[in-house]
């Protein structure tokens, strides 16, 4: 291979396949014949980067060489040695190691480091714009790398080293997570009062940059390079801009906040509102990286639960076990990540399809309200209920002919309302109202028999004691206990404890009151009475239970609502 051979990506490859051999003893050759040269992987203004085979440790390393068209010149070979000796005391995982330094039998000035493999910043970000797949360079992956280089250029800034040209193409990605800082060929050596003298980097004071020198690419050049000035900070700027880089890279994803507030504080013009070192924009960065990675683990858990309880509410027996197994998964799923739109659209299907049957605990709870509303709901009737003794000034005005009679149905009447608005919720108080109701009802059938106010009560007290219970059985046994009292005073007449209370002449009925008298004209008005406060009390019942069911359905339907808002619109 000739001198002017380089290396394609194919070749070096398959050079590099068996790097790693397995022999019994080494390979013990001199010096002259230790290195098989390659090819050339990449030049510079400066120098030659060539790949080496080290035949003793069989390895490949990489020789740096002062190309032939300088290395006459002075400042080019201090500026050669001084990239050797700085980046060879830079010991850092981040900074590629130097070998050695040395100068060839032909005059080839070189210094010899370790080969590294990959692509640098600039390509993958090149990559990224260009569309190609990049899935091994997504945002978070290289903002790592990026704090790795922080991380490389604070430790050189300790050392005293300021770096000059960072940028994209000076930062490379290898292959299994590496990342290195290269090109040092510019950098400065500025030895703070904090750098230790035992760790400060030493280089020979001819080898430092010419006065009136400005170097570096004026992308990622401080303001302040213009006059020039070359520190820590300056290189703190070029870091900013390197990170504006990839975040423009990836912008279609959005830029947090925090990462935005970061960049901007990087690349500040004024140098006193920069971050003050490198490290310090490093530990900004982690913590931002720690919160995302932290974020990112509580979303994959939350997908995971989210999945759970969507496969649970799938099985085909789905019983009160297995719905309460899929809340507790949307409940860890939700805690975990509040926004998870899957645990969202999850517990909208869960609360929105209602089973035939409800659990024990929810039936239990749903009949509790029940009693409530259904006691709620007696005490309002009251009203209707004490309404009946307003028709005791009309039963005078007709004429009581028993007054036992009459001061039964006064009592009864009372009975019925105090129970109704002083009762409990419970069962014993719904039956004894309903039973004295009924006999209220029951006494009046004895002067009208089963016409006027008799047959409206029956029907208004069936309805309304019908909205109060909502078993279909509990339903039946009140029509049916309704039937009995309305059938009682017949029973008794048939049984001659009563006289009867009408009687039937051919075309004619004639009706025989009892408790009081039907004198012409305030029969009429009676009638018309009567009449008007059944139909007011039916509607009375009605507008109870339809305000109910209005209060439910309201319910009902903002809690649906409300739910939709969990899940935000789709972008």
């Amino acid at each position: 291979m000739s001198e002017t051979d380089s290396l394609d990506e194919a070749e070096l490859t398959e050079v590099e396949r068996d790097t790693l051999v397995e022999v019994e003893e080494p390979v013990l050759v001199g010096d002259r014949e230790r290195f098989e040269r390659i090819g050339v992987l990449g030049r510079g203004g400066m120098g030659e980067v060539r790949l080496y085979r080290d035949r003793r440790i069989a390895r490949y390393v990489a020789y740096k060489v002062l190309r032939k068209v300088v290395e006459k010149d002075p400042g080019y070979r201090s500026r050669f040695l001084l990239e050797a000796r700085v980046q060879g005391q830079l010991e850092h995982p981040s900074i590629v190691p130097v070998h050695d330094l040395g100068e060839t039998a032909d005059g080839e000035l070189y210094f010899s480091m370790k080969s590294v493999r990959g692509a640098t910043l600039h390509q993958a970000l090149d990559s990224i714009t260009t569309g190609l797949p990049t899935a091994q360079y997504s945002r978070r992956r290289l903002l790592t790398a990026f704090s790795s280089v922080c991380q490389a250029v604070d430790f050189a800034h300790t050392r005293g080293v300021v770096h000059r040209d960072l940028k994209p193409q000076n930062v490379m990605l290898g292959e299994y997570g590496e990342v290195y800082v290269l090109d040092w060929g510019i950098a400065k050596v500025v030895h703070h009062v904090e750098t230790p003298l035992t760790e400060a980097v030493v280089v020979p004071q001819r080898t430092q940059t010419r006065a009136g020198a400005m170097l570096g690419t004026p992308k990622y050049m401080a303001p302040e390079r213009q006059h020039n000035v070359a520190n820590p900070q300056t290189d703190v700027y070029a870091l900013g801009m390197i990170l504006s880089d990839i975040l423009d890279a990836h912008a279609d994803q959005g830029i947090d906040p925090e990462l935005e507030a970061l960049k901007l504080r990087a690349i500040a013009l004024n140098p006193g509102d920069r971050y003050p070192t490198a490290r310090a924009l490093h530990d900004d960065l982690e913590q931002y990286l720690d919160g995302r990675r932290d974020l990112e683990m509580r979303k994959q858990l939350a997908e995971q639960h989210a999945r759970r309880a969507a496969e649970t509410l799938g099985q085909t027996q789905l019983d009160a076990g297995a719905r309460s197994r899929a809340g507790q998964e949307i409940g860890r799923a939700l805690g975990l990540d509040p926004q998870n739109r899957f645990a969202l659209q999850t517990l909208m299907s869960l609360l929105t399809n209602v089973p035939e049957q409800l659990p024990p605990e929810a039936e239990a709870e749903m009949e509790q309200r029940w009693i409530e509303r259904r006691h709620r709901t007696t005490r309002v009737s009251t009203l209707s209920t004490l309404a009946t003794l307003a028709l005791v000034p009309m039963y005078l005005w007709l004429g009581v002919r028993d007054w036992g009679l009459f001061a039964l149905y006064i009592v009864c009447a009372l009975a019925a309302g105090a129970v109704q608005y002083f009762g409990g919720p419970g069962r014993i108080s719904f039956g004894v109202g309903l039973m004295l109701l009924l006999a209220t009802v029951t006494v009046m059938s004895t002067s009208t028999a089963l016409l006027g106010a008799v047959p409206a009560g029956f029907a208004v007290i069936a309805l309304a004691w019908r909205t109060g219970v909502h078993k279909t059985s509990h339903g039946l046994l009140i029509v049916a206990v309704c039937g009995l009292w309305l059938a009682a005073p017949f029973v008794l007449v048939e049984l001659g404890v009563m006289s009867p209370m009408y009687e039937v002449h051919e075309d004619m009925l004639t009706i025989l009151p009892k408790m009081h008298s039907f004198p012409a004209g305030p029969t009429l008005f009676m009638v018309a009475l009567t009449t008007f406060a059944g139909i007011a009390a039916a509607v009375l019942y009605a507008r109870l239970y339809v305000g109910e069911l209005r209060r439910a359905e309201h319910r009902l339907t903002f809690q649906a609502w409300q739910l939709r808002q969990l899940i935000p619109p789709e972008s």
